[in-house]
């Protein structure tokens, strides 16, 4: 079988690499579905948390999101009954409205809402005044009896903005955040390291109970991290093999190739996806079976240096192969 370019891109996409940092998050989001489920149950409403997944971009946000819809949720709707076992995965996490990922493309509060009601398949999210979308939405959260709500791109919020017209309607959309916690939904807010400094920045969320994890940069000195790291790009190599893209496990340990990727990715474990799909490229290119050193040279060179993260590559880096 012949493996493209559009393979390789696919193929990464749908890789899932179960590290600390994503089932930490995970966690998080189970705590507040259990709260809000109690209050469905109970019939009760009490102000709900929120939970803030915040880091630099390319860090692993979104694995964590589409990994936890993918998995937890769809085999919590079999496992209540909202769908049958016999529905494809796929058509299950697509149609469940128990968890609402919602990505944000604007900062008025009527692209907010607008946003929300198309995460929930409304046919014409833009009609409608603020009122009448508002009451949609509230309407969706109850009618499917949603337990949590993810909003992601969260730096499109422009809360703390300088310019009146700006911060007059960032306070709109900032007080419809809080209004969501007062009436018992909770939130999960993701976004950038800007994102995390405004919406943690307003008391009034930052104050509601609202706990983060930032998707740190990996500390190489600390053993826990490092063992993080090294985990993970050695279950890359597996992945390589699994997914069918290379005949052979690649060897990510081997040598200096972990300290090396380290440098080039800043410790981010998003990145060394990035970098390592950009040098399968390279190998694929070349028909080899393996992605092996030279081809992550040539990945260090498009990706990191490529986008700005470092301005050498540590893989010709004479003093770290010589560590090694």
């Amino acid at each position: 079988m012949t493996i493209h370019h559009g393979d390789l891109a696919y193929e990464f996409r749908r890789m899932r690499i179960y590290h600390p940092l994503l089932l930490g998050a995970h966690k998080e989001f189970d705590k507040l579905r259990q709260l809000r489920r109690k209050m469905i149950e109970t019939g009760i409403d009490v102000e709900a948390n929120c939970f803030g997944l915040f880091g630099e971009s390319q860090a692993g946000k979104s694995v964590t999101v589409a990994s936890y819809l993918e998995n937890q949720v769809v085999d919590y709707c079999y496992d209540t009954g909202l769908f049958d076992r016999s529905v494809p995965r796929i058509e299950v996490m697509e149609a469940q409205r128990v968890v609402v990922y919602i990505s944000l493309t604007g900062s008025t509060l009527k692209s907010f809402y607008g946003d929300i009601l198309r995460a929930y398949g409304d046919p014409r999210p833009e009609r409608g005044n603020i009122g009448d979308l508002a009451y949609r939405v509230y309407n969706y959260i109850r009618r499917f009896k949603t337990e949590l709500l993810i909003f992601d791109e969260t730096q499109h919020l422009r809360i703390g903005a300088p310019v009146s017209f700006a911060r007059l309607e960032a306070g709109r959309v900032h007080n419809s955040l809080k209004d969501f916690l007062l009436s018992g939904f909770p939130v999960v807010f993701v976004g950038t390291d800007e994102a995390e400094k405004r919406l943690m920045n307003e008391h009034q969320i930052g104050f509601r109970g609202c706990r983060k994890i930032p998707y740190r940069k990996l500390d190489f000195k600390l053993a826990e991290d490092r063992k993080i790291f090294e985990d993970y790009c050695g279950l890359i190599g597996v992945k390589l093999a699994e997914h069918g893209l290379f005949q052979k496990r690649s060897n990510f340990l081997a040598g200096d190739i972990v300290p090396c990727l380290f440098e080039a990715t800043g410790g981010y474990l998003g990145r060394v996806s990035r970098l390592i799909e950009a040098a399968a490229g390279y190998a694929l290119d070349e028909g080899a079976t393996i992605v092996e050193r030279r081809h992550l040279v040539l990945g260090c060179d498009e990706f990191s240096i490529g986008n700005g993260l470092i301005t050498r590559n540590p893989f010709l880096d004479e003093e770290l192969q010589n560590a090694a």
